[in-house]
């Protein structure tokens, strides 16, 4: 089996090119080991048809992407995770015998809403991010038919390697310096944290049995509060840490809670998230 993993030097990519790797498959990692990051660059066509030429996968797992929604150009998200992901998919429609491709959107497509979100709930992006994302998936839609397709919708994910930049490794990193005050934003709002690398044995599952046309929510069931993580963290540590609440990181239409339903992911992969964020939050806090 051929792989191509866009991304894979990333958070995702790198617990995900590890399971490939360990079951002996032929990984292509545009932009990693030596291959060089202009040989793949999902503005240029031209690059991103020669290479997948070149590699001619059986399976394609595009993680790549501008993720952040705080990104300073807003028009990145467009160049890069709809018109970059369109240059994939029409240069895998060109092949032959095109390969089966997961693509990575977000729950951030959801309009926001209090409860378990599952594959039906109302579209309605609330940020750029969001919307390229959604974006995304209506121009895949165009190559149904063309290509085998699956897109995921992964919620919050944590885990070691994860940057410092995002909530969790923030408040991770604080309590192994044993910082004296932590500041964050809303500590009583409860989101759907999974482990990365249960993320990681969904995305291998999924490409290798999933029916062509899935979409399927990446998510435990399993919401926690901002506040319950950091007192896991201090118990965890025998830390106290002074906490701030900072107005300026608090939204003011902040949703109490949100998760997503895993109820179809059980049913395609056989498996539910086996790590609890206890057990990734002592796994981060080792390191």
């Amino acid at each position: 089996m051929r792989w191509l993993v866009t991304g894979a030097s990333g958070f995702t990519g790198l617990h995900l090119a590890s399971l490939i790797r360990s079951r002996g498959e032929s990984l292509a990692t545009p932009g990693v080991e030596g291959q060089g990051a202009d040989a793949f660059d999902l503005t240029r066509p031209d690059l991103v048809e020669a290479f997948v030429d070149r590699f001619r996968p059986d399976i394609v797992v595009h993680l790549a992407a501008i993720a952040s929604p705080t990104h300073p150009d807003p028009s990145a998200f467009t160049r890069v995770n709809v018109e970059g992901t369109g240059h994939l998919l029409a240069a895998c429609a060109r092949l032959p015998n095109p390969p089966r491709i997961v693509l990575a959107s977000s729950a951030t497509v959801y309009a926001p809403a209090p409860g378990m979100l599952d594959e039906s709930s109302p579209i309605g992006p609330s940020n750029a991010y969001g919307a390229s994302k959604w974006a995304m998936e209506r121009h895949a839609g165009s190559y149904v038919g063309q290509l085998p397709l699956i897109i995921v919708r992964p919620f919050n994910y944590t885990g070691p390697g994860q940057d410092a930049r995002f909530v969790v490794p923030k408040i991770v990193a604080a309590f192994r310096r044993r910082d004296p005050v932590l500041t964050l934003g809303a500590l009583d709002v409860a989101r759907d944290f999974s482990d990365v690398r249960d993320v990681a044995v969904d995305y291998l599952r999924l490409s290798l049995s999933a029916p062509a046309g899935t979409v399927v929510n990446l998510c435990s069931g399993r919401p926690r509060t901002i506040r319950s993580i950091v007192e896991t963290c201090a118990h965890l540590c025998g830390w106290n840490a002074e906490i701030r609440v900072d107005p300026a990181l608090v939204r003011p239409d902040e949703i109490p809670c949100v998760a997503g339903n895993p109820a179809l992911l059980r049913r395609l992969t056989g498996r539910g998230h086996d790590i609890d964020l206890d057990t990734t939050l002592a796994d981060m806090l080792a390191r």
